[in-house]
Order: C-alpha cells, then sequence, then structure tokens
C-alpha cells in the first residue's frame, strides 16, 4: 500500500492593524505607512497529514535583497499538524511586520511565505517537503477619509488624503 503525500499550499491570509498593537495603527484592515501589523496565515493540504510544519516570511527579491521599508519582529512559526485534505489556521501565531513611515503610498510589496513539513503518515519517509507562496500588498501612506464627509473637518496641507468609496 503506498501512503499518500502531504501537498501543502497557501490559502487564505487575514491583516490585524488594531490599536492594540500599536497606537500608530488604524484598525482599517490595510497595510500602511507606518504601522506594526500582525499577518495570520491558513495553509491547505491537499495530501497525506503533514507533520513539523514550519513558516516564514521575507521579501527577498533574489541574491539576499530585502525590502527596506519592512522589518519582521518575528519571521517564523511553527503550526501544528495538517490533517489531509484539511486547512490549519495559524491561530493565535502570526508574523509581526513593522512598516517604515517612509514607505511610499501605493508601494507594492511581496511577501514571500515559505513552508517546509514532513509525511505525517509514513514513518519511513525522511523527505522535507518544500513550498512557497506569496502575498502582494498596495501599502497607502496617508489618512483614509469617507467620500461622503458629515461633518466639519481641517484638513492640512502636510498629508495625503486618500478618498475612500463608500
Amino acid at each position: 500500500t503506498k501512503l499518500p503525500k502531504p501537498a501543502v499550499n497557501l490559502y487564505d491570509y487575514s491583516i490585524d492593524d488594531s490599536t492594540a498593537i500599536n497606537s500608530a495603527n488604524n484598525g482599517n484592515g490595510v497595510i500602511d505607512a507606518g504601522e506594526t501589523v500582525h499577518l495570520y496565515i491558513a495553509l491547505h493540504n491537499r495530501g497525506g497529514v503533514a507533520s513539523n510544519v514550519n513558516v516564514s516570511i521575507d521579501t527577498n527579491q533574489g541574491e539576499g535583497l530585502s525590502d527596506p521599508y519592512f522589518t519582521f519582529v518575528n519571521d517564523s512559526m511553527q503550526l501544528s499538524d495538517i490533517g489531509t485534505y484539511s486547512v490549519r489556521e495559524s491561530g493565535d501565531k502570526y508574523f509581526e511586520i513593522i512598516v517604515s513611515p517612509d514607505c511610499p503610498n501605493d508601494y507594492l510589496v511581496d511577501f514571500n511565505i515559505r513552508y517546509t513539513y514532513r509525511n505525517g503518515m509514513d514513518a519511513n519517509d525522511n523527505t522535507v517537503y518544500e513550498d512557497d507562496g506569496k502575498l502582494q500588498f498596495d501599502v497607502s501612506s496617508g489618512y483614509h477619509i469617507p467620500s461622503l464627509i458629515s461633518e466639519d473637518t481641517t484638513y492640512t496641507n502636510d498629508r495625503l488624503y486618500i478618498v475612500g468609496e463608500d
């Protein structure tokens, strides 16, 4: 009998930019310049049980060049086993990312998500499987305002204002 091998892929993510993380955050769910965000991920396994799941993140663009606007407070996590045809969310584990206040508006960043895992169904399979995924974000560097302003507001010329699509 041939045991199935695990096949893990990046499935989903969520961003927490609440003020509980950093008072400079605005809680709008968008990565903004000057914020500290928590990035949660979910992995999907379409094969046999994946064990010893380790996940890392970086912004490397090749030749070891990383994006200067992003600093990772924690750039790795270990997840519990992912069952056959199951999704494993990172739960209370996350990547903590500091975004430079100098990051330009509409800046595209690629986060490389890499994961390694072993075959949890076959003790004779010593392979360390490796896969990766990519998340791309458009970073804002401004103050988000609604398209309909319902109260007196003063805007100054020292900020970029981004008008929403209500």
